[in-house]
């Protein structure tokens, strides 16, 4: 218990608890708390949130709550009376642990084996990267002294306390010395393909396109959570684009958002959502024309999936223009904000913007049809499908009946067709790629890792028709490295550059614009080209 009043209602509890409980309590006097009247049964294993801060958490187990709410005051961390070690309250640690960037359990027990150690374990077990400070009694002789007086000496008061959380924040800036440290420690556990080809930037620019990226994710983060019903989810996207745009505060969103995110959702997307502020910090470091350029982005991609996400279901989108629509709102428009923080960056691109701007939503519809393909079963197992039902609807097909049968021709037939569309966005996506300068290596290489991975995926989706999980036409990390090693010898070289796609182009379906030679990039829907 956490005060003499907390202790009655524990005894109250443990003597209408039908087991044994073990009630441990000092001899020492009271806070001098007021001493509640009536007697009333607590939860067992619930916490008791008592002061909301931010960053830092303080998990006290016992009378140091006291201690511990004058430190909160302090440091403006959040702390917790944690009430029972056994059971420990795992669903108020799992929250704390998803909203806050290090948490401090505090008992006036030996660390080891006590009850930091317990919640250690659990954050252990749940794999989930935080840090913990577990302050308590030293396992060694403590002097005999006053009980005050010993507290102190333990750094188990309210100077102790904010002393070692100081110290340890710190410690964890200093680890983290630069921005780019932060973003790219969590573009590595969101991105396999991301984390590669966004170093290949300029360093300047890499450091925006970055920070873009992650922004894009949570968003990503946000449509893909199935605990979430599709109003929660246009909710928290709304309040996303504001943060973005207007400079809300992004601390009360995350706090909100993270505890709401499932087992579903991995870890190093829960760890993104805890570290919005930090990201939305770097962001607001950026120009006003590249903090434009993000926000325009952010803002159509929030409303926009939100929207398609309102709708999704197994039977898929209404039509192909449908799928050219979904995939503008998740990645054209990235191509389009890509194209102004090139141009932005580099003067030797800037003249080339108005084509660039052409081609951007093609290029970003090439990669992002290559997702859905490739994803096509692992959407469905969540109730999505962004396929188009009027293309199967064609060959006898219902999207819904998918699955149904261990062998379907008609959707094989379907897919080949979207095999041969995404090719030809992939096309335009090379175009659009030689428009870059070959002296820009660097973003060249950035776009030409991604377009040419794409095509080794259309590759295997068309060898593998019959697949039933993205994992069997995944591309393996040999073709990867061959592919950068290829490209990254002949990154300059236009002619050899179109060479190689037609090469690696060859079996598969051409989309019938490309047999008569054409380039049909799809442009901004009209809704959205007013916010530009």
């Amino acid at each position: 218990p956490a005060d003499e009043s907390e202790c009655r209602q524990m005894l109250y509890t443990g003597f209408t608890h039908e087991g044994p409980t073990a009630v441990r309590y000092p001899r020492t006097a009271g806070a001098g708390v007021r001493i509640r009247a009536e007697m009333q049964p607590l939860p067992i294993g619930r916490a008791e949130l008592r002061r909301r801060g931010r960053d830092v958490a303080v998990l006290a187990f016992g009378t140091l709550l006291g201690e511990a709410l004058a430190a909160g005051e302090r440091l403006d961390a959040t702390v917790v009376n944690m009430r029972f070690v056994k059971p420990l309250d795992r669903t108020m640690v799992r929250e704390l642990a998803a909203t806050h960037r290090l948490l401090v359990t505090l008992e006036d027990n030996v660390v080891a084996g006590g009850a930091g150690s317990a919640v250690t374990e659990l954050l252990n077990a749940d794999n989930r990267q935080v840090p913990v400070v577990n302050l308590g009694l030293p396992d060694a002789f403590v002097e005999h002294g006053s009980r005050s007086e010993l507290l102190s000496e333990c750094g188990l008061d309210a100077p102790g306390i904010s002393r070692a959380v100081e110290q340890q924040l710190r410690q964890m800036r200093a680890l983290n010395p630069h921005p780019d440290a932060l973003q790219d420690r969590l573009l590595a556990g969101v991105s396999r393909t991301f984390a590669l080809t966004i170093p290949q930037l300029p360093p300047s620019l890499r450091h925006v396109v970055s920070n873009a990226y992650l922004l894009c994710r949570i968003v990503d983060t946000v449509e893909d959570e199935p605990a979430l019903n599709p109003l929660q989810k246009r909710a928290f996207c709304s309040r996303f684009a504001r943060v973005v745009s207007d400079g809300v505060s992004a601390a009360d969103l995350a706090a909100d958002l993270a505890p709401m995110l499932s087992e579903r959702t991995i870890p190093a997307e829960h760890q993104l959502i805890r570290e919005m502020p930090a990201v939305l910090e770097i962001t607001r470091s950026f120009s006003q024309r590249q903090q434009r350029a993000i926000a325009r982005c952010i803002r159509i991609m929030a409303s926009g999936m939100a929207e398609f996400q309102a709708n999704a279901g197994t039977r898929g989108l209404a039509s192909l223009s449908s799928m050219d629509r979904y995939c503008y709102v998740v990645a054209g428009v990235v191509g389009e904000m890509l194209t102004d923080l090139f141009c932005d960056h580099s003067p030797t691109i800037e003249p080339n913007r108005d084509g660039l701007q052409r081609l951007a939503v093609s290029f970003g519809q090439g990669l992002q049809m290559t997702n859905i393909l490739k994803d096509v079963w692992e959407d469905r197992s969540r109730g999505a499908c962004w396929l188009p039902r009027d293309l199967f609807a064609e060959r006898g097909l219902d999207l819904s009946d998918l699955g149904a049968w261990p062998y379907q021709p008609a959707f094989e037939e379907g897919l080949g067709d979207l095999v041969g569309v995404a090719l030809g966005h992939l096309k335009n996506a090379l175009e659009y790629t030689l428009l870059i300068p070959p002296e820009e290596r660097g973003i060249r290489s950035f776009c030409l890792w991604a377009v040419g991975m794409a095509v080794l995926t259309l590759r295997r989706l068309n060898v593998h028709r019959d697949f039933r999980a993205g994992s069997q036409v995944k591309i393996s990390r040999r073709a990867v490295k061959l592919t950068v090693a290829t490209l990254r010898l002949n990154a300059a070289n236009d002619r050899m550059l179109r060479t190689l796609f037609y090469l690696a182009s060859q079996g598969l379906p051409k989309p019938p614009a490309l047999e008569r030679g054409e380039l049909a990039s799809p442009a901004a829907p009209p809704e959205y080209r007013k916010q530009a």
